[in-house]
């Protein structure tokens, strides 16, 4: 089974590191249960506990490097979507697609606002 071409599920134990900062992988995670830290340049920025919940979309869709890493915090299941599957993912699931547009839209928004207050 060539799992670089298909969307599939993994279970990662307490303390495993899902991918790190400065990786080249470009899988997205959805995170089905458990939870998550992630940590940039060795702070932590955001710990992620809600199924459905995505990660790891900047490497993804931009095809750069991992710009944080991800740890579980307690045993983690997750899909794991390689980036040649993400068209067909998004086809199945709109909803995510949505989500993660709004979301990007609302960093891009952020983004600007504090660049305008500067």
């Amino acid at each position: 089974m060539n799992r670089q071409l298909e969307v599939y599920e993994h279970t990662f134990e307490p303390g495993a590191v899902l991918f790190e900062e400065g990786e080249a992988s470009r899988d997205l995670y959805v995170l089905l249960s458990g939870a998550v830290r992630v940590t940039r340049s060795g702070w932590e920025v955001a710990e992620i506990t809600e199924p459905g919940a995505y990660f790891g979309e900047m490497s993804s869709l931009l095809g750069e490097p991992r710009t944080a890493t991800v740890t579980a915090l307690s045993e983690v299941r997750v899909l794991i979507v390689p980036p040649e599957r993400l068209e067909d993912f998004f086809g199945t699931t709109p909803q995510l697609a949505l989500r993660m547009a709004r979301e990007l839209a609302r960093r891009l928004a952020d983004t600007t606002q504090l660049l305008v207050e500067r």
